[in-house]
């Protein structure tokens, strides 16, 4: 074999396709991974960008599906140094009066808090958490960790699938709180808007996740660097620095790849994760594909939001307004939501393209539960704001300013010591600093919109649902794939999966 001809190249070295390299390493395939950037990992990033010493996830931060991706013990990534760390306070929803919701990794904890509040809610998301659990399994495992079937023959899935996510929490959850938190779970990190159709399906999916989340000791770039590492041992290696030009297809077949250098890699099979646009528009050209399917990835579509991002180094910890002592130990905090008409008018103005005056954000203090991510003494803060992924008029460099101080204010309502003395150095990052970072398409994260049509055995579109394309050799796992950017890694599982399939050999999969 010459130093240019692979069993396998893949395109993209973020963690879906790190994670499918790795599989098709382990059943003996001759692997290469291709990345544009000097650093694998994709949103696996971990940076010192504010203050030298301090660590800021730039991307990827909640890992909230471990318990269903067999990724980490397949591939053992404790032995390459990813550790996870579950708090044992997980989440809350903290109101301007000092009231809160908190969710636990305990389930008895979890429901007497919520008790305090519904005592019916409190029993709903016992029942759901259990049923989640029995049905994890037989159920949850083969659906999102194989293409999609039409349904998953379990009626608490099933059931739901025409609902959207306000819907379905509206008929199981009554208090304003419950119903908030719950969707501010779908938002952040599956992804989906109370309004998406059909997206209501995955109600208990989101139950019984909202107190699995799990951070990376040292940073979530520690993952990205186990999987790089396993790469190495496992029969394969990663490229950075090596921007893809286009594939190489000749007879409607793929044969390789040509760099942006003009040097021409071959292989039997050709996999991008890249996004669907670039794949088919750019790297394959609209000359290699039927008409009717250059339209429908033309009219895939994007999720309208994304992130409007604030880090920043603290003196001091953050003092939370709460009431209640768990609350201000949680992993995460949901500020700006107490009601779903909260949400709704949000989400009225994301979609609109506005940039929205009713804040609403997911808030983080990292350092609190690993301190090995700053230096002694000090503390490390996240803001994720719901932002559109484009504004209707004008551009995010020219207000990015402006919002971020108005964000810090009003995040300083609820931690009243987040003021000019105690922040030693922010740093902010809107949606275009997405495109230009990671090539994040119109600025989004989450591969595209879960919603209708674009789930389950539809997602993208039904001729690229199931894994291949109608170029011979030519296989996707991006995030666009089922079951999305919120079941991590599972694109790329899926993908080594299909590919070996088709080539008649076994991958190391234990689901």
């Amino acid at each position: 074999m010459s130093e240019d001809t692979f069993d396998a190249i893949v395109i993209g070295a973020g963690e879906n396709g790190l994670v499918l390299g790795n599989y098709l390493g382990r059943a003996g395939l001759n692997v290469v991974v291709c990345e544009r950037r000097l650093e694998s990992g994709g949103g696996l990033s971990t940076e010192e960008f504010t203050i030298p010493g301090c660590w800021h996830n730039t991307g990827a931060y909640y890992h909230d599906t471990v318990q269903i991706t067999p990724i980490y013990e397949d591939l053992g990534l404790v032995n390459a140094n990813t550790v996870y760390i579950h708090p044992p306070v997980q989440s809350s929803l903290l109101k301007r009066d000092g009231e809160s919701l908190t969710l636990f990794t305990d389930l008895e904890q979890t429901e007497s808090e919520i008790a305090r509040w519904s005592k019916e809610d409190a029993q709903t998301w016992r029942r759901h958490s259990e049923a989640f659990q029995s049905a994890l399994n037989p159920y949850y495992q083969p659906y999102l960790l194989n293409p999609a079937p039409n349904g998953m023959g379990y009626d608490d899935f099933d059931s739901r699938s025409e609902l959207t996510p306000l819907e379905a929490v509206q008929a199981d959850f009554k208090h304003p709180m419950t119903q908030a938190l719950l969707l501010s779970h779908f938002m952040i990190p599956r992804g989906i808007l109370h309004n998406y159709a059909g997206a209501g399906r995955f109600l208990q999916l989101v139950v019984g996740t909202a107190a699995s989340t799990r951070i990376v000791e040292g940073g979530s770039h520690e993952l990205a660097q186990s999987l790089w590492t396993e790469q190495l041992r496992n029969n394969g290696w990663v490229w950075d620095s090596t921007p893809i030009k286009r594939i190489l297809i000749e007879d409607g077949q793929a044969l390789g790849v040509e760099t942006s250098t003009g040097r021409k890699l071959y292989a039997k099979v050709v996999v991008s994760t890249v996004d669907l646009q670039t794949t088919f528009q750019t790297l394959v050209g609209q000359e290699h594909i039927p008409q009717e399917l250059a339209q429908q990835v033309q009219d895939y579509q994007l999720e309208e939001f994304s992130l409007f991002v604030l880090h920043a180094v603290l003196s001091e910890a953050p003092q939370v307004n709460a009431k209640d002592d768990h609350a201000s130990k949680a992993l995460r905090w949901t500020l700006g939501f107490e009601s779903a008409e909260d949400v709704q008018e949000h989400i009225r103005q994301v979609q609109a393209g506005e940039v929205p005056n009713r804040l609403g954000a997911i808030v983080s203090c990292p350092s609190l539960h690993d301190a090995s991510q700053v230096l002694p003494g000090k503390h490390t803060f996240l803001i994720w704001q719901i932002v559109p992924s484009q504004l209707k008029s004008g551009a995010w460099s020219d207000v990015a300013d402006s919002y971020a101080e108005k964000i810090w204010n009003w995040v300083g309502e609820y931690i009243p010591n987040l003021n000019g003395k105690n922040i030693l150095k922010q740093v902010a990052m809107s949606p275009q600093d997405f495109v230009t970072k990671w090539q994040y398409p119109q600025g989004t994260v989450f591969g595209g919109k879960a919603a209708g049509a674009q789930l389950g055995a539809t997602r993208p579109i039904p001729e690229l649902a199931n894994y291949r394309t109608p170029i011979k050799n030519l296989y996707l796992a991006g995030a666009y794939m089922h079951p999305g950017a919120g079941i991590e890694g599972a694109p790329g599982y899926i993908a080594a999966k299909v590919i070996a399939a088709d080539l008649g050999i076994s991958i190391p999969a234990s689901v």
